[in-house]
């Protein structure tokens, strides 16, 4: 089998795939593998293999961690823990109408898509209250944007039936292309997400912004406004599940047929904040895992 080259298109960087121990041989610098024995991804450096770490990822008021590695089957309604770095051992369930299955070239069963069908989560049964009657939030994941235009709305995560008040996530607009997040039922509709690579997307809500509602893609801010500030029905306060890939049912009890999911979308890691996380620690966390989506 040929390697999986790693970064831009013009790359010569090899992931090498899952090994129980360093390679000794042939190595180049910038080249990957994943070390199953202490489970980590690691990469070279021109003299020596060294850890790309996810030890720096902001903790603090991290509720819920959406991590794809804890997932030992992907078939329909198969379930996993969240990542134990969260407050809140949430519960995740997988919905599919295809074949969902660990995206090849990403590391350590770091992400998971269902090709050219669709694939979705939800915290099963579990309203995770930690986020009722909060104003101040953070949503951030890792997705792949398998097409550019869509050609209807789509989903990708949050606490929300997409929409009513009270609701907050992030969504792709009515035509297909423009990304944003809302609050209850005011949308913010940024530019569009350049398609067939993955992307880090954040929303946060913060009511001592000047601009209280903030769209980062990729450690820059898409679009930011004031909207909702103040207001009662733009605090994050409901009975939906959290979600990613599609929106919730309106309640944590039925997520069999998900509203605004998306064929040929990737998700990897997600993580759900009770507070506004500031533009560095976004950074922080950007910087942490970008080398494992290979951006």
């Amino acid at each position: 089998m040929s390697p999986l080259y790693v970064g831009p298109a013009s790359s010569t960087n090899k992931f090498l795939g899952n090994k129980t121990s360093d390679p000794t041989s042939g190595n180049a610098e910038g080249d990957q593998y994943y070390n199953t024995t202490a489970n980590i991804l690691k990469t070279y450096d021109g003299s020596a293999w060294r850890a790309v770490k996810q030890d720096n990822i902001v903790t603090d008021n991290l509720e819920v961690w959406f991590d794809p590695s804890k997932f030992s089957s992907l078939s329909n309604g198969a379930t996993a823990t969240s990542n134990s770095a969260g407050n809140t051992n949430a519960t995740w369930e997988l919905w599919t109408n295809g074949t969902a299955s660990f995206v090849s070239n990403i590391p350590g069963n770091q992400a998971i898509s269902a090709g050219s069908n669709n694939v979705a989560f939800w915290t099963e049964n579990q309203d995770i209250t930690a986020f009722d009657g909060i104003d101040n939030y953070t949503m951030e994941l890792w997705v792949y944007v398998g097409i550019q235009d869509i050609n209807n709305w789509g989903y990708i995560m949050g606490k929300s039936s997409f929409w009513a008040t009270n609701d907050g996530g992030i969504f792709i607009n009515s035509d297909g292309a423009n990304w944003g997040a809302h609050s209850a039922t005011s949308p913010q509709v940024a530019a569009d997400i350049q398609a067939n690579g993955w992307h880090h997307i954040v929303y946060v809500r913060n009511l001592a912004d000047a601009n209280c509602r903030k769209f980062y893609v990729d450690n820059s801010v898409y679009i930011q406004d004031n909207t909702g500030d103040g207001s009662s029905s733009h605090t994050l306060n409901n009975n939906c599940a959290l979600t990613i890939g599609g929106s919730s049912s309106g309640n944590n009890n039925s997520f069999s047929n998900p509203a605004y999911s998306i064929q040929t979308f990737g998700y990897g890691h997600g993580r759900f904040y009770t507070a506004a996380l500031t533009a560095a620690q976004i950074a922080q966390n950007w910087t942490a895992e970008r080398t494992i989506y290979n951006v």
